[in-house]
């Protein structure tokens, strides 16, 4: 046999044994059938997980980036409002210590619409939702907002009573720039706290890096914090 199959005219196929082989492969529980079944069979297996890996992995990271997206996004929207209110008070009571230096000024009219719009703004700020980590940092901001209404308060009265003190005045002035120094610390400790990047700049501007999902934007957006 073995001489005619080097001769090239043995053929396994046309043994006596052919017919059992073709019956054997036939059936599902052959080892014939088993072999060509099993690579194929590995092979699916193999690319099932590598595709549950990369699932597995990629899933927590999309959802952790989403979840800093939207904290972030809290955040600039707390800070927005803030610096909003935060700028109309401070405008407002600006304008009427200038409008002090005048001899003439008496128009008590004026600062009393001035503390009331105030008043409204300070109202608004209490309502604003601070995100966990600016807490501490929306309580210093309200003192600077109440400490603005005090001083056009105490214009209010002393101006229509004729009982203004200059020194008094000032020292009102001197305890809203003490509060407004402790609000820019606690806005510092609120971004370490939130592992937001900030620089301050040489006018005391406070830059800050916020995380959006726009895929036109390879780095993260910023805001001036004033």
């Amino acid at each position: 046999m073995k001489e005619l199959q080097m001769n090239g005219q043995y053929n396994p196929d046309d043994s006596i044994y052919a017919p059992i082989k073709r019956k054997l492969e036939e059936r599902d529980d052959s080892p014939f059938n088993r072999k060509r079944r099993l690579k194929p069979k590995t092979t699916f297996s193999i690319i099932g997980i590598i595709l549950f890996l990369s699932i597995f992995f990629n899933i927590p990271k999309s959802l952790y980036n989403d979840y800093i997206v939207y904290k972030h996004a809290k955040i600039v929207s707390y800070l927005e409002k803030n610096m909003e209110y935060t700028q109309k008070s401070s405008q407002i009571v600006n304008t009427i210590v200038s409008s002090l230096n005048n001899p003439t000024f008496q128009n008590t009219n004026n600062i009393r619409q001035a503390r009331d719009t105030v008043k409204d703004l300070m109202n608004n700020s209490i309502q604003l939702n601070a995100p966990s980590e600016f807490k501490e940092h929306k309580e210093a901001f309200l003192a600077d907002m109440e400490q603005r209404l005090v001083i056009l308060t105490y214009l209010d009265v002393t101006r229509s009573s004729s009982t203004y003190d200059r020194n008094e005045f000032q020292s009102y002035i001197n305890e809203l720039k003490v509060k407004q120094e402790l609000e820019r610390d606690s806005l510092k400790r609120a971004f370490n706290e939130a592992d937001i990047e900030y620089t301050e700049l040489a006018d005391g501007t406070i830059q800050f890096w916020y995380k959006t999902n726009d895929p036109n934007k390879d780095k993260p957006s910023s805001l001036l914090y004033k």
